[in-house]
Formats: structure tokens, sequence, C-alpha cells
């Protein structure tokens, strides 16, 4: 039973995939968490959601959130994540020399800024 399951190719990308998102909800979401916390029981010690309330009435704060959800949806990141997944799905099917050509985009940057601050 284990051993067909491991043969489906999703089971075996969903295990490598487990450390790294486990590590990245496990820290970001203590954070998120311990924010959370903080806000609604301060110092004080007594729970209250007079600073959520004091936030989502300040019309600053909704236009601020309309100019980020604006700016991301417009931005260039986004078109280039896309791109970039576009890339990655069409490379699945290549050669090994290519999907090695399409990798050496990671570490080109990083080689240019040691080789700058060495120089």
């Amino acid at each position: 039973m284990i051993a067909a399951l491991l043969r489906r190719p999703w089971v075996c990308d969903g295990a490598l995939l487990a450390p790294a998102a486990l590590t990245i909800i496990v820290l970001f979401g203590g954070a998120l968490v311990g924010t959370v916390r903080t806000s609604v029981l301060p110092l004080g010690g007594r729970v209250t959601l007079h600073a959520w309330r004091a936030l989502l009435d300040d019309p600053q704060f909704s236009d601020a959130v309309a100019f980020t959800l604006r700016t991301a949806a417009l931005s260039p990141t986004l078109l280039a994540a896309l791109l970039a997944l576009a890339v990655a799905l069409a490379a699945r099917g290549s050669s090994t020399r290519v999907r090695a050509l399409l990798a050496t985009t990671v570490p080109v940057p990083h080689l240019l800024v040691a080789s700058v601050a060495v120089l």
C-alpha cells in the first residue's frame, strides 16, 4: 500500500516539499499568531479588539490597502511570477541541459555580487 502510494509523483513532490513548507509555516505562522495575540491581548492583560476597530475604521488604512492591492496587481512582479511559472512548467519535460541553463539564473547574480565585493 505505501509502496504504491510512493510511486505517485505528487506524493514524492509533497514529501520533498514538506520540510521547507513546515519551516515556513512554523516561522511565519508563529510570528503572525504572536502579532495577533499581542494586538488582542495588550500588556494590560485584558482581551480587547479596540486596536482592530481603530485600524479598520481608519480611512487611511483602507486607502493604503487599496493602493497596495492595486500596485501588486499591476506590478511587473506579478507578470514575472506568471512568466516564471510558465517557463518552469514548459521546462519540466525538457532535457537536463535546458533545465541547467535555466537554473543558472539563480547563482549568477550571487556570484556577480561576490566578485564585486572581493574586488
